[in-house]
């Protein structure tokens, strides 16, 4: 049983201290998933990409093997297009971990906190998240990123993983903690990118643009003026 760990400031995600890593997102392997409908997963996928590349934080981008000529396929085409100017890790090791160019490509980040996400979660994402964790890293599994062959099987990982001391977390997680202020001036591109992967979540960014100010203006058509409900408040 790992040992239990108590949150602290030092804890926390932020621009300075955090890698993201993505693992073995490809079409053949992400097409056996069964845990997470499949325009959910991609959705979620994509979404912590754009929190990755709105935050500028170093990526690593990994497949297992043969440049995706094989049963596992290539890269989802929206990473890749996502990271044009990122180079990917081609292994023939199906542990990330093993392949010397991953861990030295982590290692390049200079970074000790590590948003890992990877398809399956079981085995492609597991296992590195778990060696890392044993290296002196802390480990953030993104669970709604990976997918795997099914729910109970993310289940049983996600005691694993949290057993050898990696955070499991979902993506909104991690955007919510990277982004610590809404009157930072870039407040409403990122919840643009709440708004876009989570459309009901979209309309309550809507209201807070609203409100902020930050929103198109609107031409009204009355035949009486608009009344200031906040008279006599």
């Amino acid at each position: 049983m790992g040992t239990v760990r108590h949150y602290s400031s030092q804890d926390r995600l932020s621009i300075e201290n955090a890698a993201l890593i993505m693992i073995d997102h490809q079409t053949g392997l992400l097409s056996s998933c069964r845990d997470i409908a499949p325009e959910t997963l991609t959705n979620n996928i994509m979404a912590l990409a754009q929190v990755g590349l709105f935050f500028k934080l170093p990526v690593v981008l990994t497949q297992g093997g043969r440049g995706g000529m094989n049963a596992g396929g290539p890269l989802l085409r929206e990473l890749v297009e996502a990271f044009p100017d990122t180079p990917v890790i081609d292994r023939h090791f199906p542990n990330a971990y093993d392949d010397p160019n991953f861990r030295q490509a982590i290692q390049d980040t200079g970074r000790k906190k590590l948003i890992m996400a990877g398809c399956t979660f079981d085995y492609c994402l597991a296992l590195p998240a778990m060696h890392l964790a044993a290296d002196g890293y802390d480990v953030y599994a993104v669970v709604d990123a990976s997918g795997n062959w099914d729910a109970l099987t993310t289940q049983a990982t996600m005691i694993r993983l949290a057993q050898a001391g990696v955070i499991v977390c979902n993506w909104v997680s991690v955007w919510g903690e990277l982004h610590r202020d809404h009157d930072a001036p870039n407040d409403p591109e990122i919840m643009a990118v709440m708004a876009k992967a989570y459309p009901a979540m979209g309309w309550v960014a809507n209201n807070w643009m609203y409100a902020q100010g930050k929103y198109p203006e609107q031409k009204l058509v009355r035949d009486k003026p608009v009344p200031d409900l906040r008279e006599g408040s």
